[in-house]
């Protein structure tokens, strides 16, 4: 009923693929943000920050413009400022379980 090798393959192909997801969100879960350079949509950028309310996360900040306008210098003070806020507001959600206040940054 089913092509032994074509099945094979097609599970090669899914195990690679949900492999490189699980890395991105890792490294997204490393670095505190996520971007998106026009994988979505061309022509657009986005970065997103994860809002907290102790250790679950319960919103995001959402950064989007025009690729053109987003050189790499402006995409790195847009990544900083938004971390900045997200942790802010995160901070101000909950103060006693933020690992920011405890750790008196």
């Amino acid at each position: 009923m089913y092509d032994a090798p074509i099945v094979r393959k097609a599970v090669e192909v899914i195990k690679l693929i949900v492999k490189e997801h699980l890395e991105e969100v890792s490294r997204t879960r490393a670095q505190g943000y996520a971007v998106d350079l026009e994988e979505y949509l061309k022509g657009v950028t986005a970065v997103a920050a994860l809002i907290y309310s102790g250790h679950f996360p319960i919103a995001a900040a959402w950064v989007v413009g025009f690729t053109s306008s987003m050189a790499d210098e402006k995409l790195q003070r847009v990544i900083s400022a938004l971390k900045t806020t997200a942790e802010g507001i995160s901070t101000g959600l909950s103060p006693f379980l933020s690992d920011k206040a405890r750790k008196g940054g």
